[in-house]
């Protein structure tokens, strides 16, 4: 089976973007030594950790070739404060929360830089 090892976040602004999911997730984001176009984004607690983000500077305009998307969802702990929070730093709600059975609440939204990502609050209540 192969694994999930790396995700990427494109980016017009990378300061801006940065500012977003810092702000919104509490993700720590590091500019890559030498680097105009690369930052890390470091995405776990503790020591251990499965997969590497990147933010990346978006070279070529959002005209149809350039990279735009790879749905990743992102598990959080309040939903609704996320959804403030994402309104508050420059994103927006794509798709509103709703019911995802034996699933919890899930959300599909813009950030910053419009790209497109899911949120979802796990619930194993929800039926």
């Amino acid at each position: 089976m192969s694994e999930i090892v790396q995700f990427e976040i494109y980016a017009d602004d990378l300061n801006r973007a940065k500012r977003f999911y810092e702000n919104v997730f509490a993700w720590e984001l590091n500019k890559i030594k030498d680097s105009d176009t690369f930052w890390l984004i470091n995405t776990w607690k503790g020591e251990k950790h499965n997969i590497i983000g990147r933010l990346v500077k978006r070279l070529i305009p959002i005209d149809g070739n350039s990279v735009i998307a790879f749905l990743c969802t992102i598990d959080v702990s309040d939903i609704d404060v996320s959804i403030n929070l994402i309104n508050k730093y420059g994103g927006s709600i794509v798709i509103p929360k709703r019911i995802i059975p034996e699933l919890g609440f899930q959300a599909y939204c813009k950030d910053s830089e419009g790209n497109i990502f899911g949120i979802i609050k796990l619930n194993s209540e929800v039926k």
